[in-house]
């Protein structure tokens, strides 16, 4: 990326920014959280539900993945 390439594109984030974070906060004054509640309790309670799931988050799995790429 050329200076100049990489000017604009400071340029284009430093406009954008304040323009994204407006929307953000004006979607966020519109959220109606009880109905996001409603509508992930299924995927939430599956959690507790599900006992192949009990103390497992695959973090340990992925560590062991990872592990037998670097061999």
């Amino acid at each position: 990326m050329s200076n100049l390439d990489a000017a604009r594109w400071v340029r284009t984030w430093q406009a954008a920014g304040p323009r994204l974070e407006a929307i953000r906060l004006a979607e966020l004054d519109h959220v109606d959280v009880a109905a996001f509640i409603r509508a992930m309790n299924d995927s939430f309670g599956a959690v507790w539900r599900d006992p192949l799931l009990d103390g497992y988050s695959g973090l340990v799995e992925q560590q062991r993945l990872f592990g037998q790429l670097v061999r």
